[in-house]
């Protein structure tokens, strides 16, 4: 069995101490480490997150034998759960957020997407019960 315990998510370095507030502040991701490009988290006990911000945009889109291949693919989603979404998104939006997709409500819970400085995060709030 495997078991997921990193994620390597390069950013601007300029959206670097942004992502990283929003992160702590907003979403209360606990900072394990910081130093200059780079900031680590751990989620659960164990589930590391690495922000890079030393990623270098012009390598990116290369193969193997340096050729270009096109656009860079965005970076992922990163879901969070929330216990309140209604209080959430207005918080998320009022530390630079902007909303992706408007909150849903799909029968398990609510959905709402918000991108921070081109990083897109989910919310999930689950259906008590």
């Amino acid at each position: 069995m495997s078991l997921l315990n990193r994620i390597l998510l390069p950013i601007h370095p300029s959206s670097l101490p942004i992502v990283t507030r929003f992160l702590t502040e907003v979403l209360s991701l606990p900072l394990h480490t910081e130093s200059e490009g780079h900031a680590t988290f751990v989620a659960n006990g164990s589930t590391r997150l690495d922000l890079v911000g030393d990623f270098d945009v012009t390598s990116a889109a290369r193969d193997d034998a340096g050729v270009g291949v096109g656009a860079i693919p965005p970076p992922p989603t990163l879901v969070f759960t929330v216990r309140d979404m209604d209080s959430c998104v207005p918080l998320c939006i009022n530390h630079g957020a902007s909303m992706s997709s408007p909150i849903k409500f799909p029968a398990h819970g609510k959905v709402a997407t918000v991108e921070v400085e081109g990083v897109t995060i989910g919310l999930y709030e689950p259906n008590d019960g």
